[in-house]
């Protein structure tokens, strides 16, 4: 645990408390606490990705019949564990404790779990906690306030999805869309704690098309709110993770496909019934009248 993130860990936030942690803390519970334990820049190497993503894709392998798992929809997978630790709870420091943790590449390793995925984070020793953020928000003007507040924060994101690209045709958008979801969750989730004015620029950013240095903001309007023809409320992501690539897995819930995939099922029961009617009237008009 870091010590500097103690008042975090309270409520729902208490599940956070082991994801991050520091070297020393690491070796202090001996040499088989360092099992698995990588430097980030050489899990992100495509050596190494290729290894943790035929690990995380034997999970999948003959199960029901199904094909060999689409490697695009692998790594998309693999990814949403990093980036949720990146993203989790050194969002719920630099909101409610304004705390930037130090999660540059160069100062980071990974513990890799079962099937390859990242089930940590650790921070190198020399870089210690990371800083407070408040007196550089105070100072700031109120335009540059929420570039100040998350440009470290956006970065490290960045970083890791820089590394993650050039292995997969996917392209960025999936990645930051995977990021945002987890980003979207937890600023939900310290809302429902009470902590709506804290989580406030989080919103905030997420409104903001462009930043204060004239950069796109990749983490703009993740998810939209939309009805469909029919009434039915959807929150899908901006988006696809194309996990439906992976047979078994199908749909995650807030697919951006998830409007038509409904649509598409009454349209199909629909043409089942006009068949249906269609041969009642070639064998029995009598049963169908006009």
């Amino acid at each position: 645990m870091i010590d500097a993130l103690s008042p975090l860990f309270a409520g729902p936030m208490v599940a956070y408390r082991d994801l991050i942690t520091t070297s020393a803390q690491a070796q202090a519970g001996g040499e088989s606490s360092l099992d698995r334990v990588v430097p980030a820049r050489d899990v992100l190497s495509p050596g190494w990705l290729s290894a943790c993503i035929a690990a995380h894709g034997m999970q999948y392998e003959g199960q029901s019949g199904a094909e060999a798992p689409d490697e695009r929809a692998l790594l998309s997978q693999w990814s949403k564990y990093l980036l949720s630790s990146m993203v989790s709870l050194p969002l719920a420091a630099n909101l409610l404790l304004d705390h930037q943790l130090p999660l540059e590449l160069r100062h980071l390793s990974l513990r890799l779990g079962e099937h390859g995925v990242v089930t940590q984070l650790i921070l190198d020793d020399a870089a210690g906690q990371g800083v407070s953020l408040t007196a550089d928000i105070a100072a700031a003007e109120e335009e540059a306030r929420l570039q100040v507040r998350f440009q470290g924060y956006l970065a490290h994101l960045e970083a890791v999805i820089e590394r993650l690209v050039p292995h997969t045709p996917l392209g960025p958008k999936v990645f930051w869309s995977n990021a945002a979801h987890y980003f979207v969750y937890i600023v939900g989730m310290l809302e429902e704690q009470g902590w709506v004015a804290q989580a406030a620029p989080a919103r905030q950013l997420m409104a903001t098309r462009v930043l204060a240095d004239g950069r796109r903001n990749p983490l703009y309007q993740p998810v939209s709110e939309v009805m469909d023809r029919h009434g039915e409320r959807h929150v899908p992501r901006k988006v696809c993770c194309v996990r439906y690539r992976i047979e078994c897995l199908g749909y995650c819930s807030n697919c951006p496909l998830a409007i038509e995939r409904p649509t598409a099922r009454r349209a199909q029961a629909r043409r089942v019934d006009q068949r249906a009617n269609a041969r009642g009237a070639l064998t029995g008009s009598d049963l169908h009248p006009r």
